[in-house]
């Protein structure tokens, strides 16, 4: 999960009345920013997925929270991702003259399967039907399971009803 929030009121160069403290640019640019400083071979995901202010109507004059989370597989570029964050909310707080605070901790693990009980597990698959992907691409989902895999080998499948019944939830 990351948040930023941005404190103060910034002086206009222009006259000595408050503008606004600079959140959007942090809101729109840091997912993207995040993004081009990364190998493009790295999985991540940075999402914002909350903007939430004073409540003052069409302006910011206090402070503002921009809450969403972040995903990879490898640890290494999710310290990378909270490195960038970190100097988007320093840079924005220096250019804006306002305080400026980042919160990135790591709630969202990657769920990464054990190579050889997923082989078991395909193997026991096939045996019951032989609908069955078994090349599929990571996927940055959040999942609970993730978490056990800390503390034991596992694998994480899901399994469909086939592609003639009703929708259904995947298990």
């Amino acid at each position: 999960r990351l948040s930023f929030v941005t404190m103060g009121r910034t002086e206009s160069l222009s006259s000595s009345r408050p503008t606004e403290p600079p959140a959007r640019p942090i809101n729109s640019g840091a997912p993207n920013s995040c993004m081009w400083r990364l190998s493009p071979a790295d999985v991540a995901v940075v999402s914002v997925t909350e903007f939430i202010t004073d409540g003052t109507r069409n302006a910011l004059t206090g402070e503002a929270h921009i809450r969403g989370d972040a995903r990879s597989f490898r640890p290494d570029v999710s310290a990378r991702i909270e490195e960038e964050m970190h100097r988007i909310a320093e840079g924005n707080a220096i250019q804006y003259a306002i305080k400026a605070e980042v919160i990135y901790t790591r709630e969202f693990v990657p769920l990464l399967n054990d190579a050889e009980l997923t082989q078991h597990a395909l193997e026991a698959v096939l045996g019951v039907s032989k609908h069955v992907v078994f090349d599929c691409e990571p996927m940055t989902s959040s999942e609970d399971f993730a978490r056990f895999l800390d503390h034991a080998p596992g694998c994480f499948l899901l399994i469909g009803n086939g592609e003639t019944s009703a929708p259904q939830p995947n298990l």
